[in-house]
Order: C-alpha cells, then sequence, then structure tokens
C-alpha cells in the first residue's frame, strides 16, 4: 500500500471536462509531478506536521471525507502547509529518523526528498487541482 501524489488540470473536451496530469500536458518525465510513497513513512509525516498535508488535503480545508472526492483542492491551497512540514521535518533529522520502519520499507531520507520534489511542482503548477490517493 502506498500514497499516490499527483496534479491534474481541467481540460474542456466538447461535451464534459476531463482531467489530465500537468506531466501529460507540459510532457514532463512521467514521475517529475506524479509521486508515491509507502504508507510506513506516515507515522514520521505525522510527527513533523505533514500527514494531512499529504495524505489527507481535504481536512486541511475543512472538507469531509465524504466530500474528499468531488473537492477541487489546488496546489496552492496546501503549498503553505506542506513547507512548514517540511521545514519542521528538516529541523531535526536525529528525531525524525527514529521513525524509520524495521521493515526498511521507507525512511526519513526518502520522505525528504518526496516533500521536497512535491514542494517544487506544487511552486510550479499552483492553479492545479492536487490528486492524493490512498
Amino acid at each position: 500500500m502506498s500514497l499516490d501524489l499527483s496534479l491534474k488540470y481541467k481540460v474542456n473536451v466538447p461535451g464534459k471536462d476531463i482531467w489530465v496530469s500537468v506531466n501529460d500536458l507540459w510532457e514532463l518525465d512521467s514521475d517529475d509531478c506524479h509521486f508515491n510513497i509507502t504508507h510506513n513513512m506516515g507515522k514520521t509525516a505525522s510527527e513533523a506536521g505533514l500527514y494531512e498535508a499529504l495524505w489527507r488535503p481535504y481536512e486541511l480545508l475543512n472538507i469531509s471525507e465524504d466530500d474528499e472526492y468531488d473537492a477541487i483542492i489546488l496546489a496552492s491551497d496546501i503549498l503553505e502547509h506542506v513547507e512548514k512540514g517540511f521545514k519542521e521535518l528538516k529541523s531535526n533529522p536525529k528525531k525524525y529518523k527514529a521513525f524509520n520502519p524495521d521493515n526498511g520499507w521507507g525512511t526519513y531520507d526518502g520522505l525528504v526528498s518526496f516533500t521536497q520534489r512535491w514542494i517544487k511542482c506544487l511552486k510550479q503548477f499552483p492553479d492545479a487541482r492536487v490528486i492524493s490517493s490512498r
């Protein structure tokens, strides 16, 4: 099991709207703005204040879990929260490395890299819709 994050834009097609990945629209490399990380890093993310911003961004905007898939959460809506958690995560590596899972699936360094790249995409595409799939 893992968390998948991506950014999408609405494209108007005659008769309907479709959501297209920013990777497809801008012909980015396949993983440039599409991310995947093990749920084993949830505890570390939670301790650093990143869990809601990554795993459950709808909670930051007081959207109920029942409405999360219909809600449109923009990159700009969560950027500040992700940056705050990232700053905390980076502030004390020793503390957060202690949460590395015993089974080796996921590491502090992996979460740092994941979050740093996610912030870059959030900044690059502030009007894109955040898709968080657990």
